[in-house]
């Protein structure tokens, strides 16, 4: 099955608040429409020092299905909080965040 990370900044209504979004999704183009896989992943921000720890939740046997097929966050971390770069997960220089899932189905 073809799986993908989802991303985006994700904002209340009108409010300036934005938040990253964060999600694991299975792209599932199976005919048959009753798929169904029992899922635990790791969502992380990887770390761009290598004194600061990941960023990192959990999804602890998710089932993902035709109805279903992504399970995360829409408020994985406050996006001002991703962007500073004292936090060490996103790096000034490369512009740049490194997204990762680690997953296991049955």
């Amino acid at each position: 099955m073809p799986w993908k990370i989802w991303a985006q900044i994700e904002t209340k209504n009108e409010s300036t608040e934005k938040w990253l979004g964060f999600a694991l999704l299975c792209d599932s183009s199976e005919k048959d429409g009753n798929w169904s896989r029992k899922c635990s992943a790791t969502l992380r921000i990887v770390s761009q020092k290598s004194d600061v720890e990941d960023f990192k939740r959990e999804l602890d046997e998710t089932v993902f299905n035709n109805k279903t097929p992504s399970w995360g966050f829409t408020k994985f971390i406050y996006f001002a909080e991703l962007m500073d770069p004292s936090k060490g997960l996103y790096n000034k220089d490369e512009d740049k965040v490194t997204l990762a899932i680690d997953f296991t189905c049955e």
